[in-house]
């Protein structure tokens, strides 16, 4: 398997042990480097593996049914890997104050977005 093979699958498992539903916390320390960046539109930038576990602790508590998955093959070239996804939620838990507008408890609004990561190896 080429290298580009080998890192499409790596960010297959990213996007659906983190991304999916149900999430997998585990895959933060098995395919996360220690000082790992998560930064996406709609959130603060996240440092370090600790700082993104928590990140999704609460938003998959805000948004228990959080759910993202890739919308189009993934493209690689060397290290990085570019992909496409879609996903949303319904905000039926705690406040969330992670997005650049704030979630009161239980507003049972939905959400729904779209985007392109590129992820580095």
């Amino acid at each position: 398997m080429s290298r580009e093979q080998d890192n499409k699958a790596i960010v297959a498992r990213w996007f659906e042990g983190f991304w999916g539903n149900p999430w997998n916390p585990e895959i933060i320390d098995e395919l996360a480097a220690p000082d790992m960046l998560l930064q996406y539109s709609l959130h603060a930038p996240r440092h370090s593996r600790e700082d993104v576990r928590n990140f999704m602790e609460g938003f998959r508590a805000a948004f228990p049914d959080l759910n993202f998955w890739g919308a189009a093959d993934l493209i690689a070239e060397g290290d990085y890997v570019v992909g496409r996804w879609e996903g949303g939620g319904t905000h039926t838990g705690p406040a969330f104050s992670d997005f650049r507008r704030r979630c009161c408890g239980s507003s049972r609004r939905c959400f729904a977005d779209t985007g392109r990561s590129r992820l580095i190896g």
